[in-house]
This record gives C-alpha cells, structure tokens and sequence, in this order.
C-alpha cells in the first residue's frame, strides 16, 4: 500500500496508522505479510528527509515500510497508483483536509484503505461511491489514537491482509458526479459565463 505528502497535521494519523499495524502484526501472523511504500512524503522534489520511518522505527514497524521522501510529479504519481497493489489515504487533525488524490486512487482501481477525521469530506465521498471490502473507510474524532482507534486501525489491516482484492461491483462513481472534476470544472465556467456576460 503506498501513501503521499505527509504534512505535520497528519502525524497522528500515521502513529494512528504504525500502531494499528503493529497490533494486527501482534494479533494475526497474516499481517506481517503487509508492507506500505511512502512516495513523496515531502511537498519538495529534492527533500531526503525522512518523515514517516522515524515513527515506524519508534512503533517497531520500520521492517514493513519504505520511504520515497521527493515530492512525485502529477503522472509518476499516478503510475505508482495504477502499479501498487492497495493504496493508502490517510487525512490528518484538520477536519477540512481533503485527499488532493482521491479521485485518481479511485480510477486507479485499486482496493483502498482511507483513515480521515470524521468530518473529512473524503469520508462522506467514499462511503457515497464505495464499500468493503473493496474501500474501507475508517475514522476518528478530533485526537486520533485511542485505543479503540488502534483495535479498529488493526481490525482493518488484518481483513486486508486477508482480502486485498478490487471488486467493481464495490464502487460506483456515479453517485459522486455532483463532486467530480467534469461536474465542478462546469460550474466554474458557468460563474464565468455569468461574469463576462
């Protein structure tokens, strides 16, 4: 499974992330077998900082994950997409963030794992267009990591580590077209329109 940018907001949904994955290591040997690979952890093409294997070194996960810590350019990014075999959506404390690559990690047609705040509108869009075991949605409050938040966090990582296959019966696009790219740009023109005239 494989993630992007890592801004300072969603720390805490990564240590959300590392500790659900070292109890459902814990838990089900199945799990070890999962592995995630972080491309453009950093918004610049030149960074070599590491952000994400310092927290996986600390929840003693580091062995199950990489690191490509350069910002990805727009079609590198979308064919590590089309090549992983699950991707990762993880949205940080900001009730606003949105996944700049939700739409792409859906037509990339790929089992999907999200982990946003509640009040994320990446929630709302992926429970409209999606279901298990295809997308599996998971959320939490305003301080993610409570434990029940790791018992969900592995719950989730074991049933993928279980069934990480795409089903397109799982996922209908239609119903988000109000939010699609085609849907906003044509709204957008019409403010346009309405402006110039």
């Amino acid at each position: 499974m494989l993630r992007g940018t890592l801004l300072p907001a969603g720390r805490d949904t990564l240590a959300l992330l590392l500790q659900g994955l070292a109890r459902a290591r814990q838990e089900d040997p199945a799990a070890a077998r999962l592995r995630f690979h972080f491309f453009g952890t950093s918004n610049q093409s030149s960074s070599n900082t590491y952000r994400v294997l310092p927290l996986a070194m600390e929840h003693g996960v580091a062995d199950a994950v990489t690191e490509v810590p350069g910002r990805l350019d727009y079609v590198d990014a979308l064919s590590v997409l089309t090549c992983a075999s699950g991707i990762l959506l993880l949205g940080s404390s900001e009730r606003h963030y949105t996944a700049s690559k939700l739409y792409p990690a859906l037509l990339a047609q790929r089992p999907l794992f999200a982990l946003f705040h509640e009040a994320s509108s990446v929630v709302s869009i992926l429970r409209a267009a999606a279901s298990a075991p295809t997308v599996r949605v998971l959320t939490y409050g305003d301080t993610p990591g409570s434990a029940a938040g790791v018992a969900d966090v592995a719950c989730h990582l074991r049933g993928l580590a279980a069934n990480c296959t795409y089903d397109s019966a799982d996922v209908a696009l239609d119903r988000v077209a109000d939010v699609s790219a085609r849907n906003l740009a044509r709204q957008l023109a019409a403010v346009f329109d309405r402006v110039a005239a």
